[in-house]
């Protein structure tokens, strides 16, 4: 059996501990560039040693796949996203995660196997930490780390794009927390024309924006 969640998440893990430089992206190159820090995270192998060696007996762990048999999915402001489900000792539980180049969005355009094969074990090393507590502490101090990270406030950092991307990029870390695009709608209380009017609405402003900056 599997141990309870209060010791899986005291473990100490720094002999298993991989690290991952963090990036920024530089004006002035017009690129991310890295900034010297680094992220502690936990491959998807080592967590199902690590699950095996603390007590559970099965685990199993695989895309949902959407409605034609891929596992990618659109939530409502069109953020690409990935859902796993984990299963250990017939324990099931399902995470929705976005996909994502470190905190930044990928364009559908530029999307590759590689980066949803890698949401999709990020997902499931996050759904294993929330539901059993192996590792939690890691994601702990990664959203301490992007707080912390926040840039001071700069105007150009508020134009109408900027702002839709920072909310789909938002709303995708809130299906990935919550687990389902319905959960995170009913929490917000909107359905789900309300909210994607809302989009719509949004994207027009920003055409808008657009086109009388090039006015002025």
């Amino acid at each position: 059996m599997l141990k309870p969640f209060s010791e899986l998440i005291s473990l100490d893990l720094a002999a298993y501990i991989s690290k991952k430089p963090t990036f920024k992206y530089d004006r002035a190159q017009g690129k991310s560039v890295p900034t010297g820090e680094y992220l502690d995270y936990l491959s998807w192998a080592d967590v199902v040693m690590l699950l095996y060696e603390n007590g559970a007996e099965h685990v199993r762990y695989d895309n949902i796949p959407n409605g034609q048999g891929h596992p990618l999915f659109l939530s409502e402001g069109s953020v690409p996203v990935v859902r796993v489900y984990v299963e250990i000792d017939k324990q099931r539980y399902e995470l929705t995660y976005p996909v994502i180049d470190g905190s930044k969005d990928i364009k559908m355009d530029a999307l590759v196997q590689s980066d949803v094969h890698n949401a999709t074990q990020r997902a499931f090393v996050k759904c294993v930490a929330i539901n059993t507590g192996l590792g939690l502490p890691l994601w702990q101090k990664e959203e301490r780390q992007t707080q912390a990270a926040a840039p001071k406030f700069d105007e150009s950092m508020h134009s109408i794009q900027v702002c839709i991307d920072r909310v789909k990029k938002k709303y995708g870390f809130a299906v990935s927390s919550y687990g389902s695009e319905r959960d995170v709608i009913d929490a917000l209380g909107l359905s789900q024309k309300q909210l994607k009017t809302i989009f719509e609405a949004s994207r027009n402003l920003a055409v808008l924006e657009s086109k009388l900056d090039r006015m002025t």
